[in-house]
């Protein structure tokens, strides 16, 4: 089983790696966004999708998630990941420059995955489910929202704190919403998930990048 999981990881690894490269060949057509700023861009959402995927292989593979379910899954990780960032990087510099910054690295996030999962499937309308994937992504962050902290401090109780309810939610996805224990697992992997993106990082090369002239 772990064999399979890690081929799949792998695939989807390299399919990812390879859509990359073709949204860079087309971005000086399509995309405004100066250069050094899409190569942080770009590099953050790939580190991104690619740990919102591997979650959603361990849940599929030996966490009672059906293929089925898999996609969703995935997607909820990753909206999830988003109104993550969205609220960090709003804490770090404020609007309108988070706006700006989030509306991009949605839009990235959704079509990357969207051409990454679908890259050999005929049937699929990637328009349609872009603006799909995005309307599920507003939906979820409006969810996300209603909780103020993200977490808790000290002594304080997790009820009502994002990662909690969060952890909550993808643990009764999973069949486990009785389960304390698979609570508990689900919030740490989460808060790993988040130190591996060093979203601080991310932000400040950003802003510096923001004033470096596109030529």
């Amino acid at each position: 089983m772990r064999t399979n999981m890690e081929k799949r990881f792998k695939q989807f690894a390299y399919s990812l790696i390879e859509n990359c490269k073709t949204l860079s060949k087309v971005r000086s057509d399509k995309c405004s966004i100066p250069i050094e700023k899409y190569v942080h861009l770009q590099n953050f959402v790939q580190i991104l999708v690619s740990n919102c995927y591997s979650q959603a292989s361990v849940a599929s593979e030996i966490g009672g998630v059906k293929e089925d379910q898999f996609l969703k899954l995935f997607r909820e990780y990753l909206s999830f990941f988003i109104h993550i960032i969205d609220r960090l990087a709003y804490s770090i510099i404020g609007d309108p420059d988070r706006h700006i910054i989030m509306g991009e690295l949605g839009e990235l996030a959704m079509m990357l995955s969207i051409n990454t999962l679908f890259s050999q499937s005929n049937d699929v309308k990637a328009d349609e489910l872009f603006e799909d994937w995005m309307g599920h992504l507003n939906v979820a962050s409006q969810e996300y929202s209603r909780y103020k902290k993200l977490s808790s401090s000290g002594d304080e109780g997790k009820k009502d704190t994002l990662f909690w309810e969060f952890s909550k939610k993808m643990a009764e996805f999973k069949g486990k919403a009785n389960n304390p224990a698979a609570i508990v697992g689900e919030e740490v992997r989460l808060f790993n998930l988040l130190n591996n993106l060093d979203i601080k990082s991310f932000i400040e090369n950003i802003m510096v990048s923001n004033k470096t002239k596109d030529v």
